[in-house]
């Protein structure tokens, strides 16, 4: 008999997981708390253009990130 361990992914949890998990530059997790943007749910459930002081570079950036969230939280 095999004993098999299954690990859950628990959405909820992760998506109530602070910013700093992603481990983005400094400037950046800065400007997202200045934007009220705590959590990775705070940071999908957001709109990129709507956050004061990033320009195209980090709006690129966080687009991906965003994306990266989706598609773990999608699986």
């Amino acid at each position: 008999m095999t004993n098999h361990t299954i690990i859950r992914f628990d959405k909820e949890k992760y998506l109530q997981e602070p910013i700093e998990m992603l481990e983005l530059s400094v400037r950046l997790t800065k400007i997202l708390k200045k934007n009220d943007i705590h959590t990775l749910e705070d940071l999908i459930t957001k709109d990129t253009f709507e956050l004061e002081g990033t320009g195209p570079v980090f709006r690129k950036e966080l687009e991906e990130v965003i994306y990266e969230i989706k598609l773990e939280v999608n699986k």
